[in-house]
């Protein structure tokens, strides 16, 4: 939250902006946003007060592209930077290391690159996010109040960045999950 604006208001006001205004062609890209991280002053661009574990940063970059992907109003999204120390997803101050996030956006990246958008669901803080991919139903569950979920028999599940997740009982937390439905499911399940 911003000056109490969530990602989703903030989207949607700066549509709404675009749309009003006559010298725009009706797009709107996202540029340079990033999260600061912890313990990397004095690159991070604010004060450690604001700055974020490398974990909790791939959680937050993962949830904001699903969020601007389903509010379906954001044309492109640009992650800055890809190698920076304090905030990129590549940390190269002695040389190349790799933050958890990078895991994530290439595992995202592969995924979504040509989803089809078809909901977002939000009830109590739980989210679902659906869309088709090559004709198959793929949801990415997260929540901010952690809950489990029962792994069925259809379901592919992988952790945010890639990891096949065959446990019988799915942690469902801040952390969002990949759950691909597979073709072969019963008739009397309802996916949508």
């Amino acid at each position: 939250m911003q000056m109490g604006f969530a990602l989703s208001d903030k989207i949607s006001l700066l549509s709404t902006l675009v749309w009003l205004s006559p010298k725009s062609k009706n797009e709107l890209h996202i540029t340079e946003t990033n999260y600061p991280l912890s313990g990397t002053a004095p690159y991070a661009p604010t004060s450690e007060t604001e700055c974020i574990d490398e974990e909790s940063y791939a959680d937050f970059m993962l949830r904001y592209y699903l969020l601007s992907f389903a509010s379906q109003q954001v044309d492109s999204v640009s992650w800055h930077q890809l190698f920076a120390r304090g905030y990129g997803l590549i940390d190269n101050i002695y040389g190349i290391r790799y933050t958890p996030a990078f895991s994530t956006y290439k595992f995202m990246f592969k995924n979504l690159k040509n989803a089809q958008f078809l909901r977002l669901d939000i009830e109590r803080n739980y989210y679902i996010l659906q869309c088709l991919i090559n004709e198959n139903l793929l949801q990415i569950h997260w929540t901010l109040k952690p809950t489990t979920l029962k792994n069925e028999d259809y379901f592919k599940v992988y952790s945010r960045d890639g990891e096949l997740i065959e446990d019988e009982v799915l942690n469902i937390a801040s952390s969002p999950i990949y759950i691909f439905i597979v073709k072969s499911v019963p008739k009397h399940i309802n996916c949508l």
